[in-house]
């Protein structure tokens, strides 16, 4: 009994008032948003209602006065929370922080493909084919019956090398750490290995 009165609720459930699925971007709190802000952002929305609702002259300045000090307030936010950012900011830091401002996004290292030893079969019969041109173009002018050979005169160096100071492991590994990880993602084509940077 319970079961067939659970079905016939969800029946009728589904009939006048069937389930409705919608896509909800989720986008990452900005960090200089601030619960003012928010709050100032409910204030606008409350008066745009008011405003559609009854089409009043005075509610509609008091719509547009109100999305002017939205906006106000919302580039002074900006402006401070950056100029904070960039003033404090190292060079690394600052690159990263323009690419994250640009949404500059990482350029694909690799076309796409579906086996990478047939993608590296691909690049070395275009390479190979571009070679082979060269070398025809290059038979073929005017330079090949020339002689351009030079007799190339070793340089002189007053310093060498004779001995190198040995360094730890700790001091290679703080050198390491504190390159910038600017290096995209590579993949060795003939060895099908992945290296992640």
């Amino acid at each position: 009994m319970t079961e067939h009165f659970i079905s016939v609720l969800r029946e009728r459930l589904n009939k006048h008032a069937p389930v409705k699925t919608r896509s909800v971007r989720l986008r990452p709190n900005s960090p200089w948003f601030t619960y003012s802000l928010r709050e100032l952002k409910r204030e606008k929305r409350r008066c745009e209602r008011k405003f559609r609702s009854t089409n009043l002259e005075v509610h509609r300045q008091l719509y547009k006065h109100v999305c002017q000090a939205c906006t106000n307030a919302l580039n002074a936010a900006k402006t401070t929370y950056y100029k904070e950012k960039i003033s404090g900011a190292s060079n690394d830091q600052l690159l990263k922080m323009i690419n994250g401002l640009f949404r500059v996004k990482a350029v694909l290292p690799l076309p796409s493909h579906e086996s990478l030893p047939a993608l590296a079969d691909t690049f070395s019969g275009f390479y190979h084919s571009k070679i082979v041109k060269l070398r025809e173009k290059l038979e073929q002018s005017e330079f090949s019956a020339m002689d351009l050979s030079t007799v190339l005169q070793p340089p002189t160096c007053q310093t060498a090398f004779l001995e190198f100071a040995q360094v730890s492991e700790t001091f290679v590994s703080e050198l390491i750490m504190k390159a910038p990880n600017l290096v995209p993602r590579v993949h060795w084509l003939f060895g099908q290995r992945e290296v992640a940077s």
